[in-house]
């Protein structure tokens, strides 16, 4: 993921209070030393600065943000 990615929530995700929201990563807050270690996925590691519309700004994992997130539709470029 990077800087100015749209993040749109997925209507049924586990968060009642992010269904449906959209937002964009604001940044990428680098990696997790933590989770390194312990042999979690190198693309799982990193934390994001993420602006969502119905929440303001969180910092979510990687990890967190691919749960989510909407499917992209075929049609809907970047």
């Amino acid at each position: 993921m990077k800087v100015g990615d749209l993040v749109r929530v997925k209507d049924n995700a586990a968060i009642p209070s992010l269904r449906g929201s959209i937002g964009v990563i604001i940044r990428n807050l680098g990696r997790d030393i933590a989770q390194n270690i312990t042999g979690t996925e190198e693309g799982d590691c990193f934390y994001y600065e993420v602006n969502l519309a119905a929440i303001g700004n969180q910092t979510l994992l990687d990890k967190e943000l691919k749960l989510i997130r909407a499917e992209r539709k075929k049609n809907e470029s970047r």
